[in-house]
């Protein structure tokens, strides 16, 4: 079976990059991770030190409680939107949430052009994304890094949504596709 991603734009969402759709075979890795304590959330999302995201599994394991938290029917074989506002470590990021998408069965990724602006990337789309920011925190690797889901209404997600992102890192085995990279991005 072959999984595409689109790394492109559509034309309602012009601020994107323009990628060629890429094709990779679907071999799925399962990596048993330990559970990573302070993964709480706050509105939407998770914010702490770029040191904090940089840790082993960190960020991979919060991707993969979110799928974990989610309907399968909401994300195999569709879209997902994401972008960010250009921080130190997005680039890091972007690969281990495109892996960890690929291997939970996401069909298609919109990848932004950083810097992107945050609020109108997810509002203008009606995909769930992920905006990697920190908000009015400053970035930079002593600094904040952070992530947070929007819904595909365009509205931060439910509290009810991120208590069970929450619960899902206290036992997580992350899905990825390892085969899957995007260093070729311009």
């Amino acid at each position: 079976m072959i999984t595409h991603f689109l790394f492109g734009s559509p034309k309602q969402l012009k601020h994107l990059n323009t990628f060629e759709l890429c094709e990779w075979r679907n071999m799925i890795d399962s990596v048993p991770t330990k559970p990573v304590e302070g993964q709480k959330t706050g509105t939407s999302g998770l914010r702490k030190k770029v040191e904090v995201f940089m840790e082993e599994n960190y960020l991979a394991n919060w991707i993969q409680a979110l799928f974990n938290s989610l309907s399968p029917e909401d994300y195999v074989g569709g879209v997902l939107v994401l972008g960010g506002d250009g921080r130190y470590f997005n680039h890091e990021a972007v690969q281990i949430i495109i892996k960890i998408a690929a291997g939970n069965g996401v069909g298609k990724i919109l990848v932004g052009k950083d810097p992107v602006n945050p609020c109108c990337f997810c509002c203008h789309s009606k995909e769930e994304g992920l905006i990697m920011s920190a908000s009015h925190n400053p970035g930079g690797p002593e600094y904040d890094w952070g992530i947070k889901f929007k819904c595909s209404s365009g509205q931060p997600a439910l509290e009810s949504i991120m208590d069970k992102i929450y619960g899902n890192t206290l036992s997580t085995e992350t899905k990825l596709q390892p085969d899957v990279s995007i260093f070729h991005l311009k």
